[in-house]
């Protein structure tokens, strides 16, 4: 399985969509039970994604519990009802429309982890939003193609990323939100980090460097 670096947002989030609806026999979402019940256990009327779910009834396949897919499915992580629906360009739209990337998908806004299966049931483009994990159940090649077809679908490659030239290649590719710079045996911060555009989120844990750049600090672009 290969790992998602980051998020995938915008325009690649609408296009890896479009590219799960065509490929993905299905895809799932989550409901966790304190999202939806109170601690009497009733049921809360006011859920913010209620409207969401009655528009994704008419591709609805079943629901499962916590219990049937636990160990199957990555989803299934903590208690719930987990809903399973087919794919269609029609639902694609509703997912688009709903969110603007794959880690939103987290309660109270939203159902829990957007997921896809392929035709074998298998978990395919695997998502759990809260912790900001993401995974391509696939071939070598098709998570190459995939990376090549969507900038934004940044893929964590351990064997060639450990080169911080080969990492911010990629990452300026892809603009992802966050990055880490870690065990790369820097002594100063790369004067490219300032093509990554899109960064809000910066974590440095390299024991030889011992100050910032002053342009770094003073950049506008960190979120307050």
């Amino acid at each position: 399985m290969f790992r998602l670096y980051s998020d995938v947002r915008g325009a690649a989030y609408e296009r890896l969509i479009d590219y799960a609806m065509e490929r993905a026999d299905t895809f799932m979402l989550g409901i966790h039970k304190w999202a939806t019940e109170d601690e009497n256990g009733v049921i809360d009327q006011d859920v913010l994604f209620k409207e969401l779910l009655q528009q994704l009834n008419p591709f609805m396949l079943s629901t499962h519990s916590y219990e049937e897919i636990r160990g199957i499915h990555s989803i299934a992580y903590t208690q719930g009802t987990f809903y399973r629906y087919q794919c269609a360009p029609e639902a694609g739209g509703l997912l688009k429309q709903a969110a603007s990337s794959l880690f939103s998908w987290v309660h109270p806004q939203l159902p829990e982890d957007l997921c896809f299966q392929n035709a074998e049931g298998r978990d395919w483009i695997i998502n759990i939003a809260h912790e900001r994990i993401g995974g391509l159940n696939m071939a070598t090649e098709e998570a190459d193609e995939l990376e090549k077809l969507i900038p934004g679908v940044f893929i964590h490659k351990p064997e060639y990323h450990q080169d911080i030239d080969v990492f911010l290649d990629d990452a300026i590719r892809h603009q992802p939100d966050r990055v880490e710079l870690m065990r790369f045996g820097l002594r100063e911060i790369p004067e490219r980090i300032r093509e990554l555009y899109s960064l809000k989120h910066l974590t440095i844990f390299e024991q030889d460097i011992r100050t910032l750049p002053h342009a770094l600090l003073n950049w506008n672009r960190w979120s307050h």
